[in-house]
């Protein structure tokens, strides 16, 4: 046996193409790993469902056996975790069961819930028209450091100050420092972004200055100025999504109560007299053995103890409620009984003994397995100290480089032909200030085109991120192809970038060299049981000859 052409640090990510591959009775064994079996079909569906990266860079055969390769040693792994028991480990065994019932309580939801819930065209309109979604006002707004500076201005407002005067002396805000204070309109769906609570800008008269109001450390001041009526278009998709949070959490709470009345729950007083009885006040407050087994409720088909509810409490970091009987049980109803009454309804329909739920739970075993198996190798023998540490930082300065945080204005436009013009106006002079009504992206108007992003965000901006990087500041870019269109942009800042002193990032760096020093032991392991599991494979040439590759 040899390594997989995978890489080891890939196999976390290998694990959904794993568990969406299930072989068939009919299957043609391609391998056989000591008792267990690899079918032609098992392997197709596992590279089919391997993504661009993790696929073979050979073709025909050299492929084949490379695909093949990763599930020989992923079955020799699990081999080798049984062999020292970790099948038995109680951690991974409840690790194993948590997992899977949460799995199970989801596919009950899916069965039960989610085909129940409709959401018309006519609810939709009326809650975009019921729930204000349909008004749209423009924002002026005025930030400052502290509330006593909110305070004094918004006395001087009172007064008949000019506002665009004062913030355009005051504000913090770089957005519309330059224009006496003026956002532009804002509607429902991104008042979180300007932080205007709900009920402000839905009854703060026009012209009328507000309160001081908080955002993030500093205060602002705000005044609504004109109106319009907002696009239903723009608004349907947020509206459904909240309409379907809705109905799905009636129909939840509706379940909960009719299983808690089929399964005759019921609440045991020896339990609640437990828990009431300890003080609340004791965060590490333990429960005997005999107190952690007696019950609290019980229903057909099982119970939940005392110790349930402690565990679920602090599986959440929550300091369980004690002391106070209807606090107990309004607990209860939040943390263990919904799982435990879904949980026994899936299995009463037999969820559990589907076909794909029992491939689920042994790809899940199989995973933490591997895991425990990765821990074990390196327990005890990784040892870091603060000169292999520093030296690791030395030969790797560049993974220790401060965030690069990167400020552009952007227009985009979704036709090549309008950005090539738009970027001929700005190049003959024309102010990016003056356009940004024109951009296509959400949220342009409101933020001036403003974007901020750091140099490890390109898996969300793309090639925005890479680009701005390389760009000096002040330099204008583009047209752009980007996901959306054809962006035209500005840099306006850049910060950061540089390396940090060891003594900032010495925890980060003896963490990599940790993960370096377990990978490169995991491989000395891999090395190993080439010699222990080569006499119990059993390839067969013909059938893997026919295995067909993704194309």
């Amino acid at each position: 046996m040899k390594n997989s052409f995978i890489s080891i640090l890939a196999m976390g990510f290998i694990f959904f193409a794993l568990a969406c591959t299930q072989p068939t009775p009919t299957d043609q064994i391609v391998a056989r790993v000591g008792d267990s079996s690899i079918g032609k079909g098992e392997l197709e569906e596992f590279a089919a469902n391997l993504t661009a990266p993790l696929r073979s860079k050979q073709s025909g055969d050299g492929a084949r056996r490379d695909y093949l390769q990763t599930l020989i040693t992923e079955k020799c792994l699990v081999l080798e975790a049984r062999d020292r028991g970790l099948h038995e480990n109680p951690q991974l065994l409840d690790e194993l069961e948590s997992a899977f019932g949460k799995r199970l309580i989801r596919a009950y939801h899916v069965k039960n819930i989610n085909p129940k819930i409709t959401i018309s065209e006519e609810e939709l309109r009326a809650r975009f028209r019921d729930g204000g979604h349909y008004r749209e006002r423009v924002l002026h707004r005025l930030v400052v450091q502290t509330l006593e500076e909110a305070k004094a201005l918004r006395d001087r407002l009172k007064q008949g100050a000019d506002f665009a005067e004062l913030a355009s002396i005051n504000s913090r805000d770089p957005q519309t420092l330059s224009k006496g204070g003026l956002l532009g309109f804002i509607g429902q769906n991104n008042l979180t972004q300007v932080y205007v609570p709900p009920d402000v800008f839905d009854n703060l008269p026009a012209g009328e200055i507000s309160p001081p109001l908080p955002v993030q450390g500093f205060y602002q001041l705000i005044y609504f100025g004109e109106e319009r009526e907002a696009s239903f278009a723009a608004h349907r998709e947020k509206i459904q999504k909240l309409l379907w949070r809705e109905k799905w959490n009636f129909a939840y709470q509706n379940l909960l109560e009719k299983l808690a009345a089929k399964l005759e729950l019921r609440l045991e007083t020896a339990g609640l007299e437990i828990l009431v009885g300890k003080n609340p006040d004791l965060s590490s407050e333990e429960l005997s053995p005999a107190e952690g087994a007696t019950p609290l409720y019980v229903y057909h088909g099982g119970k939940i103890t005392t110790g349930d509810y402690i565990r679920a409490s602090r599986q959440i970091d929550m300091r369980p409620v004690l002391g106070d009987s209807l606090g107990v049980v309004n607990s209860a109803w939040q943390l263990v009984i919904p799982e435990k009454l879904l949980w026994q309804a899936a299995r009463e329909e037999g969820l559990h003994r589907t076909e794909q739920m029992r491939h689920w739970k042994t790809r899940k075993e199989i995973d933490l397995l591997i895991k425990a198996l990765r821990q074990t190798a390196a327990a005890d023998q990784v040892l870091i100290d603060e000169k292999r540490a520093r030296q690791y930082y030395e030969d790797h300065l560049k993974a220790f480089r401060r965030p690069v945080q990167v400020s552009i204005q952007e227009i985009l436009l979704d036709d090549l032909n309008e950005a090539l013009d738009l970027r001929q106006k700005l190049d003959d002079g024309a102010a990016m200030d003056t356009l940004i009504y024109l951009s296509q992206r959400p949220g342009a108007a409101e933020h001036n085109g403003a974007m901020h992003f750091h140099s490890y965000e390109s898996f969300v901006y793309g090639i925005l991120v890479q680009l701005a990087l390389e760009t000096e500041t002040g330099q204008l870019v583009g047209p752009v192809e980007v996901e959306e269109g054809y962006s035209v942009f500005r840099v306006l800042k850049k910060e950061g970038g540089e390396v940090q002193p060891f003594e900032e990032v010495r925890t980060r760096a003896e963490g990599l060299l940790y993960m370096v020093e377990r990978e490169r032991l995991f491989n000395e392991m891999l090395e190993a049981l080439n010699e222990k599991f080569a006499d119990r494979i059993q390839i067969f040439e013909e059938v893997l000859h026919q295995v067909q590759l993704p194309e």
